[in-house]
């Protein structure tokens, strides 16, 4: 192995699949339950409908109103739904031990590396580098050495508070220029953008 250090390639669901059966045992087992006086309101939403035709069928949903995030009635529905999940979640007993302990987990210095893709003489991928929230693309050469790992873009160049994030990546075939489709707020409606994989240039065009 020439003494060369080895990557750690690993999806981040990975690390943190202990911390599942520990989430679903917030709603049970050894956990008492909230007091129904102790609950916020059950935010209601209203039915409102509304009819789209596609290829000659009519598709009628309910609360498809729901999906505009800059409506006032959306916003205070979701406020709603908000304070009811955190009077819930605030009450149980366990709460703050799972909260230090994922912050531990999550500010873990270990890297790792997923999404991978080949091109010639080298390999992009998508890096997770905690505390960071996002992750960065970066390439590495076909070797893997991450010694001489290089970064493409990192999210928190475009947005400091960590809102900007990688949805996916397609490098071109000769691994020249890479297309990024970046969203923020969690909202993966991105759109695309392009980039020099050798500079990190971001290039004009945009879809």
């Amino acid at each position: 192995m020439n003494g060369s250090p080895v990557p750690f390639f690993v999806a981040r669901p990975v690390r943190v699949a202990w911390v599942l059966p520990v989430l679903a045992a917030l709603g049970g087992g050894g956990f008492s339950a909230v007091a129904p006086a102790q609950e916020a309101p059950v935010a209601t939403a209203e039915r409102r409908l509304a009819t789209t035709e596609y290829h000659g069928e009519k598709v009628t949903e309910e609360y498809r109103w729901l999906e505009d995030a800059a409506d006032p009635a959306v916003r205070r529905w979701g406020s709603e739904q908000n304070a009811r999940s955190r009077a819930w979640l605030d009450a149980r007993p366990a709460r703050a031990a799972v909260a230090r302990r994922l912050g531990q987990v999550f500010s873990m210095p270990a890297s790792g590396w997923r999404a991978l893709v080949p091109r010639p003489g080298m390999v992009f991928a998508l890096k997770n580098q905690p505390p960071r929230p996002q992750s960065l693309l970066v390439v590495l050469p076909a070797s893997l050495d991450p010694r001489r790992e290089r970064v493409v873009l990192d999210p928190a160049t475009l947005r400091a508070d960590g809102r900007a994030a990688i949805d996916w990546f397609t490098p071109s075939p000769d691994g020249q220029l890479v297309a990024v489709c970046l969203s923020e707020n969690g909202s993966e409606a991105g759109a695309l953008h392009f980039y020099e994989a050798a500079t990190g240039k971001r290039l004009p065009d945009r879809i």
